[in-house]
């Protein structure tokens, strides 16, 4: 329960896709149901991000990804106060606001999303220099000159890379320096030996890329429980920090197709 509302789990079926899993939202005599991943109509409501997430699926990836990039930059004996990290798909803010409590001194976010920029100022108003709503596989001309002002030292981006086009990584990773630091994480099976066929095309496959590629040299690798799924049972995710050690260009990005939510 969080405010005047209740959510519970829609589904507890343990074969119920991660992709497919929704809620019930309660507020007085109201009932909805909602969809896990409709961001926009989640974001409308203060504190239900959160309520769902954090609460009710024990998600931790936006403690987890930040404390690990701060990890490295603090082994690196980089003043976290000097460094500018890029926030990408920043949501609602949980993890840029980990990093100014973490001591990190300036962060830029972007978004596709409207209801996510809307929902940071609301509820996080203070976390980010500037908040951009953006799609950088096609991003704007204000887009790229903010991005080239703001001249971010790191790049970070939780639970968002499987519907991130391999573009919009592309733009993004490129805007970080060589020698720059760059955190994510992934669902696990995407970095197995031998992973699933849905694992080998997209963002998650471009990502297995960087680290074979030897375009990321990786600074700290860790598989931790993402979150908890309907049914109650992990979803294990692997939290990457790497430097980066070239640029990608959009060739070797695109021969990754888009991903399929």
């Amino acid at each position: 329960m969080s405010g005047d509302f209740v959510v519970e789990v829609g589904d507890a079926s343990p074969t119920v896709m991660q992709k497919n899993e929704y809620v019930r939202f309660i507020r007085g005599a109201q009932e909805r149901v909602m969809w896990l991943h409709d961001y926009d109509e989640i974001y409308k409501i203060q504190g239900l991000y959160e309520a769902i997430f954090v609460d009710l699926f024990k998600g931790i990836s936006h403690q987890v990804v930040p404390d690990a990039l701060v990890d490295c930059m603090t082994s690196s004996q980089l003043d976290l106060g000097q460094e500018r990290v890029l926030d990408f798909g920043a949501g609602v803010g949980l993890a840029g606001e980990r990093l100014t409590q973490l001591g990190v001194g300036q962060l830029l976010a972007i978004d596709v999303t409207h209801q996510g920029r809307l929902a940071t100022l609301r509820d996080r108003p203070h976390v980010y220099a500037q908040y951009l709503v953006e799609d950088m596989a096609h991003p704007s001309e204000t887009a790229v000159e903010v991005l080239r002002a703001f001249a971010p030292t790191a790049l970070i981006c939780v639970s968002s890379l499987n519907v991130i086009p391999v573009d919009a990584w592309t733009t993004v990773y490129d805007a970080i320096p060589v020698g720059g630091l760059v955190a994510f994480n992934v669902l696990s099976g995407a970095l197995a030996t031998r992973p699933e066929q849905a694992f080998l095309n997209g963002s998650n496959a471009l990502v297995r890329h960087l680290m074979q590629a030897d375009l990321l040299e990786v600074c700290e690798q860790k598989a931790y429980r993402h979150r908890l799924n309907s049914a109650g049972q992990p979803v294990m995710y692997t939290a990457v920090v790497g430097r980066k050690r070239r640029p990608l260009s959009l060739d070797e990005a695109r021969r990754f197709s888009c991903p399929s939510w």
